[in-house]
C-alpha cells in the first residue's frame, strides 16, 4: 500500500481516523507508520507524547478513505504488536463542548446531615482505583494489582445507559495490608498510558 505523510496530521473525527491503543513505551511514529500502512494508504501517523517527549501508550492514524481505515482496525484490532494486543477503533476526535443550558431557579431543599464518619461502613481489603485508561481491561487492571497482593476481584465503574468507562474501578485484595500497599504502589506507576490513584 502507499504512504503519503500530510504534515497536518489527524483532524477531528470521521472515518478516516483511527485510534491505535494499549502501545508499548518502545514504539515510535515509525514503527507505528510501517504497522499501519501496510493496511491502507496513510496520511498520517503519530504516536501520542505528554510535553516531555514520553509516549502516551496510544497514536493516531489517518487513512486516505474510510475504506482503508474500516479493513485496517479489522485487521489490527487485537493484534500482537511489540509484545502487547493492541486496541483499535475509529477515532472519535476531541469532544466539543456542550453550551450550558440556563436552569429554572430550584427551590431550597433542607441539607442532609453529613454522615460522620466514624459511622461510614469501610471495607480495609477494597481500593477504588481513579484515572485508568479507558481501554484498560479488568484482566489487565488485575495484573497490574497483582503485584502487591492477592487479587479476589477487579471490576471497572461504568456511567450512563451506555455502560461508558468512568476510568475508575474497584480491586478487593485477600487481605487489608495487601489492599494498603496497593494505595501506596499504585502512586508513581502507569497503567496503558495514564499513572493510576487508589484510595481505600
Amino acid at each position: 500500500m502507499s504512504i503519503i505523510i500530510d504534515d497536518a496530521g489527524v483532524n477531528g473525527a470521521d472515518g478516516k481516523n483511527v485510534y491505535v491503543g494499549n502501545l508499548s513505551w518502545e514504539t515510535d511514529d515509525a514503527q507505528l507508520l510501517e504497522l499501519v500502512s501496510q493496511y491502507g494508504t496513510v496520511t498520517s501517523a503519530h504516536v501520542e507524547t505528554s510535553k516531555s517527549g514520553r509516549s502516551l501508550g496510544y497514536g493516531l492514524v489517518a487513512y486516505a478513505s474510510e475504506a482503508d481505515a474500516s479493513y485496517a482496525i479489522e485487521q489490527l484490532d487485537e493484534l500482537e504488536f511489540g509484545g502487547r494486543k493492541i486496541r483499535v477503533r475509529v477515532d472519535r476526535g476531541p469532544t466539543a463542548p456542550k453550551a450550558k443550558k440556563e436552569r429554572a431557579p430550584r427551590e431550597q431543599r433542607p441539607r442532609r446531615e453529613r454522615v460522620p464518619d466514624e459511622d461510614k461502613v469501610v471495607e480495609p481489603t477494597k481500593v477504588f482505583v481513579m484515572n485508568l485508561n479507558f481501554d484498560t481491561t479488568e484482566d489487565e487492571l488485575a495484573d497490574h494489582c497483582a503485584s502487591y497482593g492477592s487479587v479476589v476481584a477487579a471490576e471497572l465503574l461504568t456511567r450512563g445507559r451506555n455502560n461508558r468507562p468512568s476510568g475508575s474501578a474497584i480491586v478487593e485484595y485477600s487481605a487489608d495490608h495487601e489492599a494498603k500497599a496497593a494505595i501506596a504502589g499504585l502512586e508513581g506507576q502507569e497503567l496503558g498510558g495514564r499513572p493510576p490513584r487508589g484510595r481505600g
